[in-house]
């Protein structure tokens, strides 16, 4: 129920339910000479616990996770294996969890960067930029209903393995608008 995209599963529900079609990703996928690219809707690459409970470690999910990061983006992302240890990417989208003007009628930019220093050790970057909807009432010119103002969001997760049977990761996020 949380990970729906305005615009996208909400124009489905024909019954008005709490409960409708859902489509957590959509996307066609290109790879060419070291670069990936994938055009539709896909899950966030922001920081280290994933939509679906299954997906992740612990069946508990932080705070953040929910209010704090956002779940889907739609638009383009672009990623280049640089070298055997880094890999760089870009994105533009239509915000966070928007599929269409419904949610949110402004572009938005997303950087990713990840970093193998050894076999054990690993380290990634993601940057969210963009016009995001204000409900408190912050410049008062609105569309829809509410305005809009500068969002910025990174998350930083460094992991390192342990033992075969040990690992741990280190999440922090920092967001402003």
């Amino acid at each position: 129920r949380w990970n729906t995209s305005a615009g996208f599963e909400t124009n489905f529900d024909l019954n008005n339910s709490f409960y409708g079609l859902a489509i957590p990703q959509l996307y066609g996928q290109i790879g060419y000479n070291g670069w990936d690219i994938k055009v539709g809707r896909w899950f966030s690459p922001v920081g280290y616990y994933v939509v679906g409970t299954a997906n992740n470690f612990f069946a508990t999910l932080p705070y953040t996770f929910q209010y704090g990061e956002p779940f889907t983006h739609t638009g383009v992302i672009a990623t280049k294996k640089v070298s055997d240890d880094l890999t760089l990417g870009g994105a533009i989208t239509h915000g966070w969890d928007s599929s269409d003007n419904t949610g949110n009628n402004h572009a938005g930019a997303l950087a990713t960067a990840s970093y193998t220093i050894d076999e054990q050790r690993s380290l990634a970057y993601v940057g969210v930029f963009g016009p995001e909807p204000n409900f408190s009432g912050v410049n008062p010119s609105s569309v829809n209903g509410f305005g809009y103002t500068s969002r910025y969001l990174q998350t930083l997760v460094y992991s390192r393995k342990f033992s075969d049977d040990v690992m741990g990761v280190l999440q922090s996020d920092f967001g402003t608008q």
